[in-house]
Parts: structure tokens; sequence; C-alpha cells
């Protein structure tokens, strides 16, 4: 075999291999931007890791070398900025009353004995294990409090410290079982707060301290709808609150009512259905109808593909590794035939 027909059986067919490979990763990947990022910025003195090391570790031996976490901050009393966001109500018990919902949480306020000067280092984050934080609490909590995030704080150089949760809270709510609206209340408060006397209490929530909600649709269930939901203070007239109030306000939901008059008209008459295609292992398709949790619904393990839309990119990205495929098996039939080398037929 002389020196071009090596390339030719040899060379050849590895390149077209490796451009397989090549287009055929490229499909997988995300297109990236090649933007880099630059830690010390344009004109900027270069990042020194070992300094930064260096001030973290003097920076956190500082500031907890004679913190105690057992005593608050060392001021009059400690005024707290809350920020409460509903993102999903779970299940409102009617019977049993009781509501349960997933609330996040941020908490900020100020320990004077948490600063520093930074040069590198200017906030640090650690375990409430070390830190003095609020004993926040629901004052008409019914079970423990489930955590979502660990808990973590951050704590910037001046002093400001900020705690971000996440929670599911099951609360009492006094419930009509014959109304169609429920009304509920969330009351929140510190643990070591005097029960009597206001006057002697140490924690308060802050004027600025606010409630939100996510969108309506996420909050939807199939059992009611949430109208309202607001933050009200123990007292209005006051800037600074010990206790506030999250009040919600359901009303039973046109889902629910149609369910009650109809249980047994089919499912597709009253949830929105679109068409689908389910694709089992193995082969072999089936069509019909699905509702709007995405879920196909199959007892085997199957993949959906909404008609319409999807299929046809998958098959568009999977081209050029099927040109490329097709352009390598007619090499090999050429050179089983000999038509590479010119052999004479």
């Amino acid at each position: 075999m002389n020196s071009i027909g090596y390339i030719r059986l040899v060379i050849l067919p590895c390149l077209l291999s490796a451009l397989c490979l090549h287009v055929a990763r490229s499909q997988a990947q995300p297109d990236t931007d090649d933007t880099s990022i630059s830690l010390a910025g344009d004109g900027a003195e270069e990042w020194d890791a070992e300094k930064y090391n260096k001030e973290a570790d003097e920076t956190s031996n500082l500031v907890f070398h004679t913190y105690n976490k057992r005593v608050r901050p060392p001021d009059h009393h400690v005024v707290i900025d809350l920020a409460v966001t509903l993102t999903h109500v779970r299940h409102l018990d009617v019977d049993k009353q009781e509501l349960q919902t997933v609330l996040d949480i941020e908490m900020n306020w100020v320990d004077s004995r948490l600063n520093w000067r930074p040069e590198m280092v200017k906030e640090i984050h650690e375990s409430t294990k070390r830190v003095w934080c609020p004993d926040l609490v629901y004052m008409n909590g019914v079970s423990p409090i489930q955590q979502l995030y660990p808990n973590i704080v951050r704590i910037i150089h001046n002093g400001s410290v900020t705690w971000i949760r996440k929670e599911i809270v099951t609360t009492r709510c006094e419930t009509e079982p014959s109304s169609k609206d429920q009304a509920c209340t969330i009351t929140i408060g510190f643990a070591t707060n005097s029960p009597d006397d206001r006057h002697h209490d140490k924690f308060f929530f802050s004027e600025d301290s606010s409630a939100s909600m996510t969108s309506d649709e996420d909050l939807f269930s199939h059992q009611w709808h949430l109208k309202s939901f607001e933050l009200n203070k123990e007292n209005e007239n006051e800037t600074e609150s010990s206790t506030i109030d999250l009040d919600l306000a359901f009303e039973k939901s046109k889902a629910a009512n149609s369910m009650k008059d109809d249980d047994a008209s089919p499912a597709s008459t009253r949830h929105t259905t679109r068409d689908y295609e389910v694709v089992k292992n193995g082969g072999g398709s089936t069509s019909g109808q699905r509702s709007n949790n995405n879920k196909c619904g199959c007892s085997e393990n199957c993949r959906c593909h909404v008609n319409g839309g999807g299929k046809g990119a998958v098959y568009i990205r999977n081209i050029p590794i099927l040109i490329c495929s097709f352009v390598l098996g007619l090499y090999m039939v050429r050179i089983q035939k000999g038509d590479i080398f010119g052999h004479d037929r």
C-alpha cells in the first residue's frame, strides 16, 4: 500500500470520526459567553489571594475573640428590619383549623460588636451557632418549623447582620366550615419579650418591615384562592412594634365548586388539556391528552413530546451528526469496493 492509499484508508476516516465527535459535543453543550471576569478589575491591583486569606483569618479571630453570642447587642433595645414573602400556600384545613404556608423571611439588624476596618474582606458568612440572632417565633404556631435553608448569616464590616430563612410554617386559623370565605392570621413575635408588660420588651420590628407575596398563579390551589395578604402592626400609632400580624383572606376557588357540582365528569372537561405524544423506552408511541401538570401519566419510564414544539427542534439539532455519519459510512463503502484507491474494476 502506498502512502496515498494509507492516508485514504486510515487518516481520512479518523479525521471524519473526529469531526463527527466534535459536532456531537458542540450540540450537547450550551452556548457560553467568552467574556472573562477579572477579580481585580481594569486598572486595579492584581488580586493577592495570600493577603486575602491572611486578612480573613485575622478578621475572624478579631471579631469572635471576645464575642459572646449569649448576650444581645449592647443597645437599649434591638430593632429588626423584617421582610416576609409568601411564596406558597400548601394547605388550609378547615376542619383542623390549620394553615400551612411557605415563607421567605429576611431579617436585618445591627450588632456593633461585629465590626472591623476592612481592606479586602468586607463581609463574612457565619453559622447562627456562633452569632447572636433574634429568637423569632410564630405566636400561633401549632407544629415545629421546617427550615429549608441552612442557618447562615451575612455580616458586613459595619456590624450589619442579615439572616435569610425559608421555612414551612403551620399556624392556627379560626375557620368557619360553612363559609366560602376564610380569614387567617400569622402572628410573628419574639420568644424572650415580656408577654405581659410591653415596656420591658427588648426586641422590636422596624417601621420599614414589609410583607409581599408572589404572583396569584403561584398561590392558586384547587381548594382556595388567596384574595389578599397584608402586614399589620400591633399598634399602628407606634413606629416600632414587638409583634406583627400577617393577615390572609381566602375564598373558595371556582375549581373546587365545579368539582363538587360534577364529580363524575372526565378530567379533560375540568382542566385545560393539550395533545401529547408518549414515547416509551424501546419504541412505540401513543397519543392523547394531558393536563398542564407536565406529566405524561405513564406507568413505565417515558418521555413526553408536546405536539407543535420541542420535538422538531431536537431533530434539527441532530442533522449535522446525521450528515457526518452518512459521509463516513459512504466513504467506508467506497473503500470496500476499491473506488478510493482507483483499482480497476
